[in-house]
């Protein structure tokens, strides 16, 4: 359940920085990006 909540975490991260860190953020976590 931690694990959810942490991957969840990070995919909103991504989707709020995707146009300010796109490239940066997508290579520190791939998984998300996909």
């Amino acid at each position: 359940l931690f694990f959810f909540f942490f991957s969840f975490f990070f995919y909103l991260l991504n989707f709020k920085y995707y146009r300010l860190r796109k490239t940066k953020f997508c290579e520190s976590f791939v998984v998300f990006c996909t």
